[in-house]
């Protein structure tokens, strides 16, 4: 690769991280918003969310990398909204 192509490649995820990030903060602040009731209900769909996840994902070049980032989002948004995952 070129260095064009690399430093292009680079800003891309950068501006993919930075989008990403934004995201889970407004994410985060939205779940905390939900009252206890209905946090209990967005947990549990979620955790139903990320074995569907898991399933679409079980072939992942790096498999045990891509099953700790499941894991850790969905602890992150289970700690939103005050609950954990175990």
């Amino acid at each position: 690769m070129t260095p064009d192509v690399l430093k292009s490649l680079a800003r891309l995820m950068q501006q993919t991280a930075v989008k990403q990030a934004v995201q889970e903060a407004a994410l985060r602040r939205l779940l905390a918003l939900l009252p206890p009731e209905q946090a209990n209900e967005m947990a549990q769909g979620l955790k139903n969310d990320v074995e569907q996840v898991k399933e679409n994902f079980s072939a992942g070049i790096d498999q045990p990398a891509v099953d700790a980032t499941i894991s850790f989002e969905l602890d992150a948004m289970l700690a939103a909204l005050g609950q954990r995952q175990h």
